[in-house]
């Protein structure tokens, strides 16, 4: 992260945060979804559960009404006709027993009437003629019990529900398997998964489009930032290989901190551009004084060389005059030595 450039930065600055907080939601939704999704499950399985138990009371109390009418008619009456060809759904139907567990009626099998089931148990051990009973006598009337479906495949729960026949000791009772619950419960938990998954694919496609906008946003403003900064980088690198221009300036906008840097960096330009003009009038000062000091130096050679010249011209007219002189000496004392000779 340390070498990467102010841009990137500045982008990683912004995404990071949406990025988190996404992910934060996308989470805290997934959890929240998931909740609902099991109580709304629950809620219309619940939902299914009653409305066939509100069903089945209502094809009960008809029953009653059925039962009790034939019975009023006396002789002539005939409660098993009247309900052997009532059926209600796929596979509806009325029963009959009475407290003892003697099979009054059964809608599916006449043969199983007039046999005692009260000892009759489903396959985990319920007592369903027992239970069916209990169910009638405490209003409720609602037992649920396993039973082999036909047509079906193994054990089947099922909802019975009775009610005790008013001046009777009978139970008239009917029951609905609870398969095709299950079956509309998983289609619903199929939809609403869907629905759950359709509703994340929109979030993560608006979160995308964010994230689009916002790095398109973070980058022109990071190229504003960041160009301003540049030429200073690229100002300062000329300024330090010698080869800078030290006229040119920094375009400013606005009162922000680059601004208030690139105000700074042109003044710092200014004052070093007339400081190097100071130093640049100064060489050139000191350039022409040594120029005259070198002139004047070589005038001193010349008239040194000159004096030189003289001096050696006297040096030899001097010797020449010593010569003369000794020879002048000489000869006057060779006359003199003549002349006391002779």
């Amino acid at each position: 992260m340390i070498n990467m450039s102010l841009k990137n930065k500045l982008l990683l600055f912004a995404l990071l945060p949406v990025v988190v907080i996404f992910f934060s939601l996308m989470a805290i939704t997934y959890n929240i979804e998931s909740n609902n999704l099991e109580r709304n499950i629950t809620s219309f399985k619940d939902k299914l559960i009653l409305d066939r138990k509100t069903m089945l009371k209502e094809e009960i109390e008809i029953g009653v009404q059925i039962v009790v009418y034939q019975r009023s008619l006396g002789e002539q009456g005939d409660v098993k006709a009247a309900l052997r060809n009532v059926h209600f759904g796929k596979s509806g139907y009325f029963f009959i027993y009475d407290e003892q567990g003697i099979s009054i009626f059964h809608g599916a099998s006449a043969d199983r009437e007039g046999n005692n089931y009260l000892g009759m148990t489903d396959a985990n051990g319920k007592k369903v003629v027992v239970g069916l009973l209990r169910a009638a006598r405490s209003g409720d009337g609602i037992f649920s019990y396993h039973n082999d479906k036909p047509g079906g495949n193994g054990l089947v729960e099922k909802i019975g529900y009775g009610e005790m026949i008013p001046g009777t000791d009978w139970l008239i009772g009917t029951g609905a398997y609870v398969d095709d619950i299950e079956a509309e419960v998983s289609e619903y938990r199929d939809v609403i998964t869907q629905n759950m998954q359709d509703k994340a694919i929109t979030i993560l496609i608006i979160v995308l489009i964010i994230v689009f906008l916002i790095t398109v946003a973070v980058l022109f403003i990071a190229q504003r930032m960041v160009h301003p900064i540049r030429n200073m980088v690229t100002n300062l690198e000329d300024i330090a290989k010698g080869e800078g221009d030290l006229t040119k300036r920094l375009h400013i906008e606005g009162h922000d901190e680059i601004a208030q840097l690139g105000r700074a960096f042109n003044l710092f330009v200014d004052k070093l551009q007339g400081i190097i003009k100071d130093v640049a009038n100064v060489t050139q000062e000191v350039k022409s004084g040594a120029d005259n000091i070198n002139s004047q130096t070589q005038v001193m050679a010349e008239q040194l060389a000159s004096h030189n010249n003289e001096t050696d011209q006297v040096v030899t007219a001097i010797t020449e005059m010593s010569a003369t002189a000794n020879e002048v000496a000489l000869n006057t004392s060779q006359v003199a030595e003549a002349t006391l000779a002779a």
